[in-house]
């Protein structure tokens, strides 16, 4: 599911000696899916640590592993459990002889790493015991563990601890760019731009002059390759700020965002879904401020290159 060359691990048997003694003592419950995936490096999109474009925050440790764990459970609801909730200080693995760690962060969508992520949670459906469409509880956390460690127990706070194998090999984890095709259809160079904005009811046409430099617009299609939901209703979410272009000199530039009939928004979200999201075309337009410069731009998305224009 996350990556190129992932292997499916399933949960083994309790582990013999010390090692198998848990804080949990009730049985697990049942795996829907379980996965784990060995990475020697992580390209972090949390923005408060580097820039997506051009100056990405690179996660790596020498004699460290980063352990992927992407896992769906199938919680037994109860009249007396109606909700989960794991804080990430409490979702902890514990390899021999060492002590519980918490993850470094989780996958918010797939595809976008972040560090500092937080835990796990999921409720009971309102209409249970009625509604059987079941509600699960999702993993999609990485933690940063010996690179010698093939096994750990996963803890999940007082509800129960569980062994995990971990894949030998390292697998290469997927990437922004492999979640979506991204086609540019068009792009123009603007002196100014102008639009209306609807405040309190009132349309305030208004026009965007550059102090300095000119706007450009770039026009590209997008076409979404997987589900990149996490937790949450099936779909395809991009953010302006997930988007980037850097000038013929490769460094970005001003991110102004998108005029949607409304203002021109510096960031807001696009989010595509429907019963044949996967597959289908979405176009859109973004804009930046730039000097202008002839030659080659590139277009990102996060760190991956995506699509290029060439301003004469």
């Amino acid at each position: 599911m996350f990556s190129k060359s992932a292997s499916l691990v399933l949960v083994g048997a309790a582990l013999a000696g010390p090692f198998a003694a848990s804080a949990a003592s009730q049985e697990p419950w049942p795996f829907v899916s379980l996965e784990v995936f060995r990475y020697a490096s992580l390209v972090d999109t949390n923005e408060d640590v580097g820039i997506a474009c051009c100056a990405p925050h690179v996660i790596q440790a020498p004699g460290y592993a980063l352990i992927h764990v992407s896992a769906v459970i199938d919680v037994p609801w109860s009249a007396e459990l109606d909700r989960v909730s794991v804080s990430a200080s409490k979702l902890t693995m514990t390899v021999p002889g060492g002590e519980p760690l918490a993850p470094i962060g989780d996958y918010d969508r797939r595809g976008l790493f972040e560090s500092a992520g937080g835990g796990i949670s999921a409720s009971r459906p309102r209409d249970w015991p009625e509604n059987e469409e079941p509600e699960y509880l999702e993993i999609e956390q990485v933690w940063l563990l010996p690179e010698d460690a093939m096994t750990a127990i996963l803890i999940l706070d007082e509800f129960y601890s569980v062994p995990i194998e971990f894949p030998a090999e390292v697998s290469e984890p997927i990437s922004p760019a492999d979640t979506a095709d991204f086609a540019i259809t068009g792009f123009a160079l603007l002196d100014s731009l102008s639009m209306t904005h609807t405040i309190n009811r009132q349309d305030v046409a208004g026009t965007v002059i550059p102090a300095a430099g000119r706007i450009l617009r770039v026009d590209f299609d997008i076409t979404p390759l997987i589900d990149s939901s996490v937790g949450g209703n099936a779909g395809y979410l991009i953010y302006t700020r997930y988007m980037q272009l850097a000038g013929p000199d490769g460094l970005p530039q001003v991110p102004l965002g998108q005029y949607l009939g409304d203002g021109l928004i510096t960031d807001t979200s696009n989010s595509y879904s429907g019963n044949a999201f996967i597959g289908a075309s979405f176009d859109e337009s973004f804009y930046w401020l730039t000097d202008g410069a002839p030659g080659t731009y590139t277009l990102y998305y996060f760190n991956d290159p995506v699509g290029q224009i060439t301003v004469e």
